[in-house]
């Protein structure tokens, strides 16, 4: 794979239900604008786990083609970046304290530095992979939550409480060896999903305070979120549910073929269908595809709605009760947004914001542009995401590593491959 050399990056994501592909160009004040874009059917992927390799590779290298036929780019001339998720990763919060004998001193930067070391995460063997981390907050003496650095504040100790990503290397492996098979070398970059739904959705500016914000990606097989501060992120994570599990639901109820219950949630606003079920006495039925023969079988649409709206209203229990079990509704101040393919499920706003009991909007990428169709749609977020973090690693790299050619995330990549 060629160095890169251009702003041009892609961000490629190996989802349950669909895999897909962005190649962009990103501005230095990190807009995005879109050149070109694949998408294939993946399928074989369960809950983030790879079931069939080979088969995951076609449909990549179908994905691949497409966006460089569209940016007229190929992309082993840009910088790759991969979206890494699933129940193969783990979010290991480490703390670091600087404890002033003399009593209470003025915190100063370098106080806050040492702090912060003793947080890192160092993984336990050879089988854990640590790609990323956040502060996501401090504390002094008083145990009050402090989300910038209180340098210049007094206090008898300083606190650091970090979040690491860590992976489990065999998935790692088997994710990054997919995508070098396929752009003939290894990716430039990985970032966990939730890492690039924020990069995508929230603006991050140094000085700047802005409302906080909870992100709920829904997805086939898993459901990822992220709590942004305004300024740093609190929290973020991944739930093996999604709207396959609906399908599912759906398809041992009624005992359908679970390519037939996909179909009625992909079609449930054409149906005249929605998440939040009126009892108005009418009896409405949806036609189901029995089996490859094209018969049917018509079942109750309210029941339908009904079993759909238990299993999103179990999703966002879930993930209500955990943003409540770290007291961090105070920092979501601008509300929840959704993204993914369950935001297209209709009236999906309205019953997560009877769930969370705050306002919900569908979140788009800021900043970007090109297809209409892609750039505005709440799918597409976590490719166009990748692209802004990858531009992000570089200036990193660069700054970091200007005689570095290749960029010490691809090395660690090829390494970790024995490309």
């Amino acid at each position: 794979m060629a160095s890169h050399s251009q702003a041009i990056y892609t961000g490629i994501e190996i989802g349950t239900a669909t895999i897909k592909v962005a190649i962009c160009s990103v501005a230095d004040d990190y807009g995005v604008t879109l050149l070109g874009w694949g998408e294939a059917p993946s399928i074989k992927v369960i809950k983030g786990e790879v079931k069939d390799r080979d088969f995951v590779c076609q449909q990549l290298t179908r994905a691949v083609r497409q966006a460089e036929t569209e940016a007229q780019t190929p992309i082993s001339e840009t910088f790759v970046t991969l979206s890494v998720g699933g129940r193969f990763v783990n979010l290991v919060r480490t703390e670091g304290t600087i404890t002033f004998e003399n009593g209470s001193m003025q915190i100063t930067e370098e106080h806050i530095i040492a702090a912060a070391r003793q947080a890192i995460y160092t993984p336990k063997d050879d089988s854990q992979i640590v790609d990323g981390e956040y502060t996501r907050f401090y504390r002094l003496d008083k145990d009050e939550i402090l989300l910038s650095p209180p340098v210049g504040s007094y206090s008898t100790c300083v606190q650091v409480q970090n979040e690491s990503i860590v992976f489990q290397r065999r998935y790692l492996e088997a994710y990054a060896s997919i995508a070098a098979d396929v752009i003939d070398g290894p990716p430039n970059a990985v970032a966990y999903t939730p890492f690039a739904l924020a990069f995508a959705a929230f603006k991050r500016q140094s000085g700047v305070q802005a409302e906080g914000c909870l992100l709920i990606d829904i997805g086939a097989g898993v459901t990822s979120y992220v709590l942004y501060t305004g300024r740093d992120f609190f929290t973020m994570g991944q739930i093996t549910v999604g709207c396959d599990h609906a399908a599912n639901d759906l398809a041992i109820n009624f005992r359908l073929p679970i390519n037939s219950t996909r179909k009625i949630l992909r079609d449930f606003g054409n149906l005249q269908c929605s998440v939040m079920p009126e009892i108005d006495g009418r009896r409405r039925y949806i036609a189901a595809e029995k089996d490859i023969s094209g018969s049917t079988e018509n079942i109750p649409a309210l029941r339908v709605e009904q079993i759909v709206q238990l299993r999103f209203q179990e999703l966002f229990n879930i993930i209500n009760k955990k943003i409540k079990d770290e007291d961090a509704w105070q920092w979501a101040t601008g509300g929840v947004m959704i993204c993914g393919g369950g935001a297209r499920i209709p009236k999906i706003s309205e019953l997560a914001g009877d769930v969370f009991n705050r306002p919900v909007a569908i979140a788009r990428t800021y900043g970007a542009e090109g297809r209409s169709d892609v750039v505005d749609s709440p799918s597409a977020l976590v490719p166009l995401g990748l692209a802004r973090y990858g531009k992000q690693s570089y200036d990193i790299e660069i700054q970091n590593h200007p005689h570095d050619t290749a960029g010490k995330f691809r090395n660690f990549i090829i390494n970790m491959l024995n490309w």
